[in-house]
């Protein structure tokens, strides 16, 4: 059977472009390089005609949601530039790390650079230097003209002529003082040129405090802020701009470090450095390329923003883009240009159901492929339906009714499940009374909304659920999964708020939603001021046992062993995440938060059923006397324990826990490994497959099932828990796409 030609991770790599790559000529990629090319024109014709004249660099945004094409855009801008004919250009990409424009330029931007490179920029400087002072005579005119074409090397033509080199240095670094608007720049890159000076100006630039050699010679600061990481990266691009060496820098995912939201935004010394950076790169002729969600735009003052030339938002695909790349995909697997196993219906159909998002698109076309193959038959809308419901519900509705109920408890909100606002109507899922008027917010979860039935009955339910005339009532819709971008506005217009789920931001975005809704209700309400503050106490209060309860838990994991296995089974275990060789055992990476809060939720999971087995077979040796007579041996421990299942379902929870930690383990060890970037990522992918094939074979027992019952019997509200842990693949691959996502190995 030939292999799915479609890949099964839609990530943008640097890396992975190469002149076969599949590109999609959509109307921002036309844009974006429009843009460029006029750019790379227009300085080549400067460079020809005028070499003093000063133009404007140029500064792009690229400006989109996840999975929208983005990086996309911004590697088609880096191979436009490397494949262009206009001379010199030197182009750089860097994917922002979750932390400070420090960060951007030690880990990425230095990283990137070239020391040999750097030297010859300062050395064609000292070429410039030493041939203005030949170019007079007639009997060196000739060496200048070879200098100025960097035939001959500047220091050699001072060693054979007998020259003055000090005179030469010290003018070099008057100019390189001028070029860069930095004092210290300039008098470091001159010294980088001499041997003895070279390690230690190297070891500056790229962020260690300057040694004594060059704080004698006037070099005494550290780049250890956000303001001299910014300064530093405008030297460069002066560096190179001066010199007609068009210098490109794409920054993406720029949003991880200048946002709008608190976590993210830089302080007011920090934007001024980043506004000063745009100009800069403007006065160097240079080229920066921004790309990034739209908090990093909505986070610069409006004047920075102004010096934005062209903003590029990718827009969504048609049926003809998609139709246009699965034949390119075929025709590069097999070299025959192909629709098949499509339709040109079901190309529409699942353009529509993603919504145009080229990352949704390119993961239905694989696993719809997948289930033709397995079929043996043409892709069909129900294989299509089918994968949009296995690929965007990562997670069971109990979950997030679970998820739902404890963010609720988090907040101190008061409510109700399953509570029926009208009787002939379903119950709603959440229910938060305002008053005693039978005002509230009311939360219902969904799955998938795929068809228009689903929309047909969420209507019903919200038209008995409005109220009476005198009742004022705020429905939200949570949906587990995706929603059809054709239903997608039928279904917004029904709710006051429509919120996706997704296990990085539904926290957040559901706490902003019901603290909006409360604050309206309550004004619409106007209690009195004695109920306002009786009611904000009991939330206070509410709050506070939240807390203690969950550090209750906390406490009792600390302490509680995780040595329980036998040693044969972790050996196994272990086996089957070795790859990436032994480490020490990682909770949380604060470079992968999102992964991290995975395994972290999994971890309190399979906690809480350890903590319910403990109880049972504590509970299980407990005697109760009455004089010399046992009255009771146990209760509910020992019935537990002298249960069958319940005895296996142990052996289960046992298993599964070493399961999920060495699958852990095995995760943060291939992230830290910074010498595999190019395979991290397809590694991770096996990761999660192993997982899935070991922990697939436990779900055929019924044991998971009686011991799920017998849990919710104890902690009410919970159920299917154990089987949600056997899809933490799911939830990997998922939150990968967050940390991961769009961090081209470059």
């Amino acid at each position: 059977m030939d292999p799915n030609p479609f890949p099964a991770s839609a990530v943008a790599r640097l890396s992975g472009y190469g002149p076969d790559q599949i590109t999609i000529p959509t109307a921002a990629v036309r844009q974006a390089l429009s843009y460029v090319e006029e750019y790379l024109r227009s300085s080549s014709q400067r460079e020809v005609s005028d070499q003093t004249t000063t133009v404007s660099g140029n500064i792009i945004a690229i400006v989109g949601e996840y999975g929208t094409g983005k990086t996309h855009v911004a590697t088609q801008i880096i191979r436009c530039v490397e494949s262009a004919e206009h001379g010199a250009v030197h182009a750089m990409y860097l994917d922002a790390p979750a932390d400070t424009f420090l960060a951007l330029y030690r880990q990425r931007f230095v990283a990137s650079l070239s020391r040999q490179d750097v030297r010859q920029r300062v050395s064609d400087y000292y070429s410039d230097v030493v041939a203005s002072s030949l170019a007079d005579s007639e009997l060196t005119s000739g060496v200048a003209r070879r200098l100025e074409s960097r035939e001959l090397a500047p220091r050699d033509v001072v060693r054979d002529l007998g020259l003055m080199e000090s005179e030469f240095l010290q003018e070099l670094q008057r100019n390189l003082r001028s070029v860069t608007e930095k004092e210290d720049f300039g008098t470091a890159l001159a010294l980088f040129l001499r041997p003895e000076f070279e390690a230690a100006v190297w070891e500056w630039l790229i962020g260690n405090p300057p040694d004594d050699a060059l704080r004698e010679r006037g070099v005494t600061r550290t780049i250890d802020s956000d303001v001299d990481a910014l300064e530093a990266i405008g030297v460069f691009a002066f560096l190179y701009g001066r010199q007609n060496h068009r210098f490109v820098l794409v920054i993406d995912e720029l949003e991880k470090v200048l946002s709008s939201s608190q976590a993210r935004h830089p302080g007011e010394s920090s934007i001024l450095a980043f506004k000063k950076l745009l100009e800069v790169f403007g006065n160097a002729q240079a080229l920066l390329v921004l790309s990034g969600l739209p908090d990093f735009l909505e986070a610069l003052p409006e004047d920075a923003a102004q010096r934005i030339g062209c903003i590029v938002r990718p827009s969504p695909l048609d049926p003809s883009d998609v139709a246009e790349y699965i034949e390119m995909i075929q025709e590069r697997a097999s070299g025959t240009r192909s629709l098949s196993p499509f339709t040109t219906g079901v190309v529409s159909y699942l353009t529509e159901l993603a919504g145009g998002n080229a990352r949704k698109v390119i993961r239905l076309c694989y696993h719809a492929v997948q289930s033709a193959k397995a079929a043996n038959s043409e892709v069909t809308t129900a294989m299509v339906r089918e994968a949009a419901r296995e690929q965007f519900e990562l997670t069971s509705r109990d979950d997030v009714r679970a998820e739902t109920a404890r963010i609720c408890d988090a907040n101190g909100w008061q409510f109700i499940q399953d509570h029926s606002l009208d009787p002939s109507i379903p119950s709603v899922d959440f229910w938060l009374p305002v008053g005693d008027d039978g005002n509230g917010v009311a939360l219902t979860v969904s799955s998938s909304i795929l068809y228009q039935r689903e929309v047909e009955e969420l209507q019903q339910r919200v038209q008995a659920s409005v109220g009476g005339a005198s009742q004022t009532r705020t429905l939200l819709l949570i949906v587990n999964g995706h929603i059809a971008d054709n239903l997608s506005n039928a279904v917004h217009s029904l709710f006051s708020r429509v919120l996706v789920h997704s296990f990085r931001r539904y926290a957040e975005d559901l706490t902003a939603a019901i603290k909006g809704a409360l604050l309206r209700l309550e004004d619409i309400n106007q209690k009195s001021v004695l109920d306002a503050i009786r009611e904000r106490v009991e939330q206070i209060s509410r709050q506070n046992s939240s807390t203690r309860r969950v550090i209750e838990e906390l406490t009792a994991a600390q302490y509680e062993s995780r040595a329980v296995a036998g040693q044969s089974v972790e050996q196994a275990v272990r086996r089957v995440f070795s790859s990436f060789g032994s480490g020490s055992p990682t909770d949380f990476d604060p470079h992968y938060p999102s992964v991290s809060a995975v395994f972290s939720d999994a971890a309190m999971e399979i906690g809480r059923y350890r903590s319910y087995i403990d109880e049972s077979i504590r509970l299980g040796f407990i005697v109760e006397r009455r004089g010399l007579r046992t009255t009771k041996l146990g209760g509910i421990g020992i019935d537990f324990l002298r249960d069958s299942e319940s005895s296996r379902g142990v052996g289960v929870v046992f298993f599964l826990e070493r399961l999920i930690f060495e699958f852990r383990d095995a995760c943060f060890r291939a992230l830290r490994s910074r010498s595999r970037d190019e395979v991290s990522r397809d590694y991770l992918i096996d990761l999660c497959r192993s997982y899935s094939i070991v922990s697939r074979g436990l779900d055929e027992s019924d044991v998971l099932g009686y011991l799920d019952h017998r849990y919710a019997a104890v902690e009410s509200g919970r159920s299917n828990g154990l089987r949600n842990l056997l899809r933490l693949d799911h939830r990997v691959m998922e939150s990968l796409e967050f940390d991961l996502d769009r961090r081209p190995s470059v």
